[in-house]
């Protein structure tokens, strides 16, 4: 099949050529043509070849391009380009008993065809020569692709036994492609669901990030419950469904609907810490879910229960600090913009000069849109809320407010530093943005009366 149309990178079509020009095959392989044959951009671009890692490491050594041999006893060798892109050359391949469930315990080089059938679904498992300009297909995955059908290459259960994050993958893939499962894939995912408990959080993290940066994570959470995922991944979000919630706020239906509705809000390109602290918000609910009479559904506080279960859902996924503490904020904090314009001035001015506020207000308007009160005036009311907490935001963000005093001050009228310091700064600062304090010397003259 010719597709001399595809365009490769420059510095790509080049190191193929090297290793041809040596003597050898050099294929684009897996998800790059994959996404070549569904006329999507690649993110990114493996090669095989037939020369082994010594080989490709004196070509590219002869060419003055950097390589790395990184996982040489995997047959990978990282070729850098000058233009700082980063391509792995790999040696066709079949590979050994995998014992833990992630890599081979050894690989042994052979032909393309072997290489192509140790892969994991049919789709990634083609290659495109560019010299020819042609597609290489021994698993029918261009079949598959036509079909858009995503099904393990060979033995279903085999390739999920050789690393047991492919259970999570085939999910993915069925979500961001938008494609059907196979039948005899599907069950051996089902039947051996289990197995993702011994995977690394961190590999966990990153599956579930790819799917989260496409549109509709809603769609993948089904598919997680779909599959028998959910409520081993993801537990907490599993125990939302059968969670009544009162009709007066959510006629949606339990909270499990309300959590999906909100995640379908989200925009095409929402930020991934936006898609976990809008899935994480409300999962406090199944421990804080009091019914009372007439109806009347109450969660008393259930953002701090979702606060602490995120922390140890964020925990086991590995998720940097910087992260943790902005999906965390704008989790602990989103009732708050229920009320904001009842609080003190100053607290909410400092809510809003907040340095993770855009996120808090970006889960705040995904749980509004998410919920369908039964009252068409509460609904206006909601937007009327969302209106004024955005008009505050704008204006506050280019507000400035410098400090009037500074622990220099305090400890020139004669306190010693310690905790206190603080606290008293803090409530200076309040009445400034209260604009009970507009000067410097109407700050001092309130110290001096403390």
């Amino acid at each position: 099949m010719s597709h001399k149309s595809i365009a490769l990178p420059k510095n790509l079509e080049k190191l193929c050529s090297l290793l041809s020009d040596n003597g050898f095959k050099a294929y684009v392989a897996g998800g790059a043509v994959r996404d070549f044959l569904l006329k999507k951009i690649p993110l990114d671009y493996d090669v095989a070849t037939n020369a082994t890692p010594d080989e490709v490491m004196k070509i590219l050594k002869k060419e003055q391009i950097k390589g790395v041999d990184t996982n040489a006893k995997y047959g990978t060798i990282l070729a850098i380009t000058d233009a700082k892109e980063v391509y792995e050359i790999t040696t066709f391949r079949t590979e050994g008993p995998y014992s833990d469930g992630r890599r081979p315990d050894s690989v042994t080089f052979s032909s393309e065809e072997e290489d192509a059938r140790r892969r994991d679904f049919t789709i990634n498992g083609l290659f495109y020569d560019p010299k020819k300009g042609k597609v290489i297909d021994y698993v029918n995955g261009q079949g598959d692709l036509n079909k858009k059908v995503v099904r393990f290459i060979g033995d279903a259960e085999a390739r999920i036994q050789e690393d047991h994050l492919r259970i999570l993958r085939y999910v993915r893939f069925l979500h961001v492609l938008g494609f059907e499962g196979e039948e005899v894939s599907g069950r051996a995912v089902k039947k051996n669901a289990e197995l993702i408990k011994g995977v690394s959080g961190e590999r966990i993290r990153d599956e579930i990030n790819k799917a989260f940066n496409t549109p509709h994570p809603d769609n993948f959470i089904r598919l997680l419950d779909e599959y028998g995922l959910l409520e081993i991944l993801l537990p907490d979000v599993k125990a939302l469904q059968g969670v009544v919630q009162g009709k007066k706020y959510h006629s949606e239906g339990d909270a499990y609907v309300h959590t999906l509705l909100t995640l379908k809000s989200l925009s095409d390109d929402a930020r991934l810490n936006l898609v976990w602290a809008t899935m994480l918000h409300d999962i406090g609910k199944k421990e804080t879910q009091d019914i009372k009479e007439k109806g009347i559904v109450t969660f008393y506080k259930h953002e701090r229960i979702s606060t602490k279960l995120s922390k140890e859902i964020l925990k086991k996924f590995r998720f940097s600090n910087a992260d943790s503490e902005e999906i965390l904020f704008a989790i602990r904090k989103h009732m708050d913009l229920c009320h904001i314009d009842k609080m003190r001035e100053g607290k909410r001015i400092n809510l809003i000069r907040h340095e993770h506020f855009q996120l808090l207000f970006d889960v705040f308007k995904a749980d509004m849109k998410g919920s369908v009160p039964d009252d068409p005036a509460r609904l206006e009311k909601d937007h009327e809320k969302l209106a004024y907490v955005e008009n505050l935001y704008r204006t506050e963000r280019s507000a400035n407010y410098p400090p009037l005093v500074t622990g220099k001050d305090l400890i020139e009228l004669g306190m010693k530093p310690g905790p206190e310091f603080a606290k008293i700064l803090e409530e200076i600062y309040h009445l400034q943005l209260e604009k009970k304090l507009k000067t410097r010397e109407e700050a001092m003259k309130h110290l001096k009366n403390f």
